[in-house]
């Protein structure tokens, strides 16, 4: 595998999740301020996800699709602590979900390209 490959698509779901995050400051209502720290921490698992996913590639398919079964239970996961969150502390969860789950939609297809290039 190119040692360029992991260095480049850090590198995108680093600009990724910096382009969201960005986007979520064009929000500005005062319920929303904690759009942000939902898109890093969306980012940094997608991060982490993609580092686990291409050490998995060369290993085997059980354990590769292992890793990819667990990324998608951990976004679920992800999904209903937020939402146990903001509802215990009755603030407005419509725009926060929206934007995580745009972040749970967008950074796995930024993946995809350096998944191709690493086989």
């Amino acid at each position: 595998m190119n040692r360029m490959i992991p260095i480049k698509g850090l590198s995108a779901l680093s600009a990724a999740t910096a382009f969201l995050f960005g986007f979520s400051f064009l929000i500005s209502r005062p319920q929303a301020s904690i759009v942000p720290l939902f898109i890093v921490l969306a980012g940094l698992e997608s991060m982490a996800i993609f580092c686990a996913l291409l050490w998995a590639l060369p290993k085997s398919n059980t354990v590769f699709f292992s890793i990819f079964v667990g990324d998608s239970l951990l976004g679920f996961a992800g999904l209903g602590l937020a939402v146990y969150w903001l509802e215990s502390r009755h603030i407005a969860y419509t725009l926060p979900l929206l934007s995580l789950g745009l972040a749970y939609l967008l950074l796995p297809l930024v993946q995809i390209p350096f998944f191709h290039r690493a086989v």
